[in-house]
């Protein structure tokens, strides 16, 4: 017999900290993004993301098993191909 299991998304409200303003967190910007988040943010493929840490272009840290990109990062990066582009 084959059982499924269902999986269900936090409420909005599990995700607030004690005696914190609900919806607060959506007012928040992040300063770490996923690896998904920054690629939507440059406008750009995973794996040209993936080329740009290789070649140490993009900063990113590491927690755990998990690889978060800093939003200075991103800002730097967009700063220096302007200041070359404009060379």
């Amino acid at each position: 017999m084959i059982m499924a299991l269902s999986i269900e998304q936090p409420k909005q409200e599990d995700c607030n900290h004690p005696g914190e303003e609900p919806h607060l967190r959506d007012k928040l910007s992040p300063e770490l993004l996923t690896v998904l988040e920054a690629c939507q943010v440059l406008r750009i493929s995973r794996w040209t993301l993936y080329d740009l840490i290789r070649s140490r272009a993009i900063e990113t840290i590491k927690i755990g098993r998990i690889r978060r990109i800093p939003i200075s990062s991103i800002s730097r990066y967009i700063r220096r191909k302007l200041s070359e582009d404009l060379e």
